[in-house]
């Protein structure tokens, strides 16, 4: 919240509250938007920094987005096929599996 403080510069006397309003209800609208700088919608007052009106999505957002639905598919099945591989590896007979040979001594 900021709270502002308003003085009379003849008197340094702090004006009241009722006196301010009735006085910036005295200056026309747009004249309040040319000192200010502010934007007047009713009883609002926008700054121009902030704005109201949003941005079409651009075209990139909607590119990532096929990017992502092709490389995701195409990912997993590589992680599947590499997943496959390994537990072939993994499972197959080797062929010292049946030649165990006892040594006598």
């Amino acid at each position: 919240m900021v709270n502002y403080t308003v003085t009379d510069l003849c008197t340094q006397i702090q004006a009241s509250a009722a006196a301010i309003q009735a006085a910036a209800n005295a200056v026309p609208s747009d004249q309040k938007v040319a000192l200010l700088g502010y934007t007047v919608d009713g009883n609002f007052v926008q700054s121009p920094s902030i704005t109201s009106v949003t941005t079409p999505p651009t075209t990139s957002d909607s590119k990532l987005w096929i990017i992502g639905a092709v490389l995701g598919p195409i990912a997993f099945v590589l992680l599947l096929i590499a997943l496959c591989c390994y537990i072939h590896y993994k499972c197959r007979p080797r062929p010292t599996n049946g030649r165990i040979t006892q040594v006598h001594p």
